[in-house]
Parts: C-alpha cells; structure tokens; sequence
C-alpha cells in the first residue's frame, strides 16, 4: 500500500472514532440523566458546558503550525480517547461534565487536523477523494454509535459501555507511525501576509454551513417522533434504503470536485440542500418527508466534504492552523446559534419542522460566500 494511502486509511479509523465519540452524548442522555439523577434543565446546562469545550480547540489548531502534524493528531486523539474512556467511570455530574468538556476540545481539532494532512499528503487530483473520506468517516462514526446504543437498549446494558467502547481507538496511536512526522520546512507565513477576503470567506463559511445541521441535530427527534408520528420499529424499509442511497452524497461531491472544481460542487451542494431542506421539511405526507430527507442528507454530506476542501486548500502549510482556529471557532458559533434560532421562527413558522427548513435557507447566502470570497484551488489543467 502506497505511503499515502497507509496515511488515509489511518485518519479515516481515526476520524470514524471521532465522529462516534462526538454522536454518543446525545444518543446516550436520557441513560445519563437518569444514572446520575440530572433534571431535563440540569441536563440542558450540562450540554451548554460540555460544547463549550470546543471553542479551545483551536489551541490545537494553533500548534499545528509549530508542531509536527503527527505530535498535534497523536495528541488529539490519546486525548479524546482518554477523556471518552474516564467518563465511562464518572461518579457524578461535575466529573461527567469535566471529563465531556475535556473530550470536545480534542474532538473539534480531529478531523480538521485529519484534513490538513490529507491535503498535504495526497495529490491535488485525488484530494477532493480524500476529503470525501474523511467526511464520510465521520458519519460512519457516527451510524456505529447508533448501532452501540441499540444494542446497549436491546441487552439492557449501562451506557457506561458506550465510552469504554471508545477506548479501542487507543489501538490507532501503535500505528501512527504512518503519519507524516517532522515539523514542516515550509516558510512561516505571517497571517497579514494571507488574502483578508479569504480569510473572512472561509470563516463566514464555516460559520453558515453550521447553523443548519446544528439545528436538525438539536431537533431530529422531536420532529420525527412528535411532529411526523413515525414509529422507528415499524419504518418502511424503502425510507432506509433511501437514506442509505443518500450516503453516497459523500463520494459523488468527492468526485465532482476532482472534476469540475472546489468551487462549481460546492455551489451546487450548497444550494441543493438549502432547496431539499425547503420542500422536505414542510412536505405533507411521509413518503414525500422521507424523499425530501434523502435528497437532503445526499447534498448535505456532500456539502461538508467541499467546506473542508474551501476551508483548508487555499491557505499556505505554515499559516493553515492560525487559520482554521479562527474557521473553528466561527463554526462552533453557528452550531451554537441554531437552537436560540429555531425558538425564534417558531413564532412565524408551522412548527419545528418548517422552522429548521428556514434555517437551511442560510445556506444559499453560503453560496454567496464561496462565490465571492473564496478561490478556485483546482485549475482547469489539474482536473
């Protein structure tokens, strides 16, 4: 196997544990709660303070650019793992609580970090592939930790089992040998040196394309179960091979940036899941609600391997990590938005559906962004 690819296939393991690590808090609460005897409100303020953790990670980004890429993603890893695997054996709220805050510190550097090193590893032609994967690895985590939760609920074990499942991602850093090491030779780069339009375009990016998944990830559940009624025991079968199908949104953008551009693919998925949220959201009936929720998972995962792309490529190796700090924490902003905006167009909407389809509207002022603000990365002869 290719230097590379041996590189790729680590931080894609890595990023699956990433993405499981971070999906397992909410799946797992209600277990929580009623384990260490926290209200619906306790539990409220406890999430606020847990994701708070992940504004400091862009700590991490920062020493990236000091620091060899293999120290800073060995670092982030052991130490989400650590702090997943004490939390399987908190006491109580406040070490929970500490030991969560400590794990999204690390697992908000991850994947961005995953993303430096494939866009410094990988040839320009296959880069948006790479991407693509570690996009894609993310949500694989995350598809793992909903299948540990069935299970844990099916055999009624502790979810304690859950956060000592994490620990197997321990097993990672015996190989990170595969990782690129040595600080980079690459010049310095002062930040005033770097486009200010680039700059300000990647974090209104990160910042936009945040509001809309935060929003479907605080309410799923209330409008799946609530507002729609479905019974997850008795789903179509045809609902889930649609959404299985729609996974694959991933990979095609992969291949479309590779082809056609960073910037072409991105307006495209952008402005795709802005219009499939619309319709699929405020749809009447549930075979038109479980379409609309395909089409819109399709473009919305494709969307997130284009932001990593526009987010990361256009900036030199040595200011990369001063930058995506910044992106990072424009990120977190949106993601910490969307709930306070939902409550807010509950008043003028039909409910939380249709008020979690506007937010999604927010993305067309990303196509703007990428439009306006960003660069093309690939150049016609590369493609």
């Amino acid at each position: 196997m290719r230097p590379e690819r041996r590189t790729l296939a680590w931080l894609a393991a890595a990023t699956v544990f990433q993405g499981y690590d971070n999906f397992v808090l909410g799946l797992a609460l209600p277990a929580i709660r009623a384990d260490l005897g926290m209200t619906i409100r306790q539990a409220g303020l406890a999430g606020s303070v847990i994701f708070a953790g992940s504004f400091a990670s862009f700590l991490l980004l920062l020493a990236a650019d000091r620091w060899s890429r293999r120290a800073v993603m060995v670092l982030t890893v052991g130490g989400f793992t650590t702090a997943t695997v004490l939390t399987a054996i908190s006491t109580g709220v406040v070490d929970f609580v500490a030991y969560q805050f400590v794990a999204r510190i690390f697992i908000g550097a991850e994947i961005v970090l995953a993303s430096f090193i494939v866009v410094e590893t990988l040839p320009l032609r296959r880069r948006g592939r790479g991407v693509a994967v570690l996009s894609a690895s993310e949500t694989a985590g995350q598809a793992l930790a909903g299948v540990g939760f069935l299970l844990i609920v099916l055999a009624s074990v502790s979810w304690r089992t859950l956060y000592l499942a994490g620990g197997l991602a321990f097993l990672l850093l015996l190989a990170a040998s595969v990782l690129p090491g040595g600080v980079s030779t690459a010049r310095k780069v002062p930040l005033s040196d770097v486009s200010r339009r680039w700059i300000v375009g990647a974090s209104l990016l990160g910042f936009l394309f945040a509001i809309f998944p935060g929003a479907v990830g605080m309410f799923a559940s209330t409008i799946v179960l609530e507002e729609w009624g479905w019974n997850l025991r008795t789903l179509n079968p045809a609902y889930l091979a649609l959404f299985a199908v729609a996974a694959t949104g991933f990979f095609a953008a992969g291949r479309m940036m590779d082809g056609w551009g960073r910037k072409p693919t991105a307006v495209l998925f952008f402005a795709g899941t802005a219009a499939a949220a619309f319709l699929g959201f405020n749809a009447a009936t549930d075979p038109g609600r479980a379409f609309g929720l395909a089409v819109t998972l399709f473009f919305l995962l494709g969307s997130s391997a284009t932001l990593l792309a526009l987010t990361t490529e256009p900036f030199p190796e040595r200011v990369r990590g001063r930058v995506a700090a910044i992106v990072r924490t424009a990120t977190v902003a949106g993601t910490a938005v969307a709930p306070g905006l939902v409550a807010l167009l509950l008043t003028s909407t039909a409910g939380v559906a249709s008020a979690v389809a506007v937010t999604g509207l927010g993305l067309l002022a990303a196509v703007v962004v990428v439009v306006v603000f960003l660069p093309e990365t690939v150049s016609a002869a590369n493609r």
